[in-house]
């Protein structure tokens, strides 16, 4: 699990998009994985808030990664909402590129060169006033 949170990019305004790689990521880049951002409550009953997006653009060799919250009914206090999110992304033999801010549906996307390089996925979605939030920490995957 990686530590820590690293550089937080500046917080912007995202209105609620379509959640495709396309959309987000731009034109060329294709899904390669979806990781689910959940957290535990108190009760033990587990909530997926989100989740982080991994997609892959074959003629420019970038990944693209983003997190996506999600509205779900019993939690819809932070869908809609800015709570902090983030996603942050590194390839092997680069550094991390975050953007963590207040955001009301989406974090990212954020890029980062990869062909034939594994990488790392860092994700959180906060709950209503960040009273609590979700983390997902990845490990090396998907190298070529």
């Amino acid at each position: 699990m990686t530590a820590g949170i690293g550089v937080m990019g500046a917080g912007t305004a995202h209105a609620a998009p379509s959640n495709s790689v396309t959309a987000i990521c731009g034109s060329g880049y294709k899904w390669v994985d979806t990781y689910p951002v959940s957290y535990r409550s108190v009760s033990g009953t587990v909530f997926q808030l989100g989740q982080a997006v991994l997609a892959y653009n074959p003629a420019n060799g970038n990944n693209c990664a983003y997190t996506f919250k999600q509205n779900i009914a019993d939690r819809n206090n932070f869908y809609g909402h800015p709570t902090w999110t983030g996603i942050k992304l590194i390839s092997e033999g680069s550094t991390w590129t975050p953007n963590y801010g207040n955001f009301s549906y989406y974090a990212g996307p954020v890029y980062r060169y990869g062909k034939n390089r594994a990488v790392k996925l860092v994700a959180d979605v906060g709950i209503y006033k960040n009273e609590s939030w979700a983390h997902l920490a990845t490990g090396w995957e998907h190298g070529g």
